[in-house]
């Protein structure tokens, strides 16, 4: 594909827009009819507005960062509907005349929103398995096993917890801070990257590992996909002397109990700039801001390992690989308020 920019086209929105602040009760109502994409989910918090359009189900969640308008995701809505709000949320931005932007879309939402005059950058690409038919192969499968075997031998075991105690809790709170303090700087990331286990708690899933009756060597926290008939294993967090393997062995185990309890659809989240071919870009982008992020990896990698990141989604051979994008608006102006405004939402300061 050839195509590099969409030229932008005149927007013009069909339904006025309406800007409200829902509940969260409200909030997990939409996700739990609506949830499409692993970054909705750790949006939705007390202080995030929705977008919504009168006799259009469903909403858009964004968040005010300066002058700019961010949303993560797809829209809480039918996918039908998912150009409709794209075009309203542009044209709302510029009726308040603030930039809009969106982060962490799906392939199909980037192709609505490319329609209606939106700018399509892939950042990175998203790995889904078929949890009813997974069974890792090859040299993938190999590394697996190899991870397995050597966090098995060393005696770690993975239980399923369904609702974490509170001794549990302060386990789980202390590996976080001392996860946190271990990365680069000790930056905590914020907005879709924020390590937030106890957000909404009662609709996740969590399992932990340990030796027999040791001290918690990793946990992972796990937020629903229900538009996919899933979840998205969000937070895999290992303490630093845990035996190699332990988070391999985490995620296999979760896997295989989130089969056996019905799931169709098990997803690790985002490899940012893996730069892999995907069958689902039958749409314009725009390639030359795709090449020049991709020139940001290493100053990416001081806050975030992105290459030990895509290897070790890699080892549980996804069914497929799916594009997750940044949509930008119209016009190198919008480009650059864009970047700092993620920059602060994403690690607390400006490029």
């Amino acid at each position: 594909m050839t195509s590099t920019l969409v030229r932008p086209v005149p927007v013009v929105s069909t339904r006025p827009a309406a800007h409200v602040r829902l509940a969260p009760r409200a909030w997990l109502a939409l996700h739990g009819r609506y949830g499409h994409a692993p970054a909705t989910f750790a949006t939705l918090t007390e202080g995030v507005r929705a977008l919504t359009l009168p006799g259009v189900p469903g909403a858009l969640p964004y968040t005010p960062v300066g002058r700019v308008w961010l949303a993560a995701g797809d829209p809480l809505a039918p996918p039908a509907c998912w150009g409709e709000f794209a075009r309203a949320f542009l044209s709302a931005a510029r009726a308040a005349h603030v930039t809009p932007a969106l982060a962490g879309g799906s392939a199909a939402f980037a192709q609505a929103a490319v329609r209606e005059g939106w700018r399509a950058v892939r950042f990175g690409a998203t790995p889904y398995l078929d949890a009813r038919t997974w069974s890792p192969r090859g040299h993938a499968g190999r590394t697996l096993r190899n991870n397995l075997n050597r966090a098995r031998r060393a005696g770690v075991e993975v239980s399923a917890v369904p609702c974490p105690d509170a001794p549990t809790w302060a386990e789980i709170d202390a590996l976080s801070a001392a996860w946190l303090s271990a990365r680069s700087g000790g930056r905590a990331l914020g907005w879709v990257l924020a390590l937030t286990p106890r957000q909404h708690a009662s609709h996740r899933r969590f399992f932990v590992a340990r030796r027999s009756d040791g001290p918690l060597l990793a946990f992972l926290a796990c937020s629903p996909l229900p538009a996919r008939e899933g979840w998205y294993l969000e937070d895999v967090v290992r303490a630093p002397d845990a035996p190699g393997g332990t988070a391999a062995l985490l995620v296999h185990d979760a896997i295989l109990a989130l089969r056996e309890a019905g799931a169709r659809t098990v997803t690790l989240g985002c490899a940012p700039l893996a730069d892999v071919a995907l069958p689902d870009e039958t749409f314009a982008r725009a390639l030359h801001l795709e090449r020049a992020a991709r020139q940001l990896g290493p100053l990416l990698a001081h806050a975030y390992n992105c290459g030990g990141l895509r290897r070790f989604k890699a080892q549980f051979a996804g069914a497929r690989w799916e594009g997750e994008y940044v949509l930008l608006a119209p016009g190198l102006l919008s480009t650059a308020a864009t970047l700092p405004a993620l920059a602060r939402a994403l690690w607390g300061r400006r490029l």
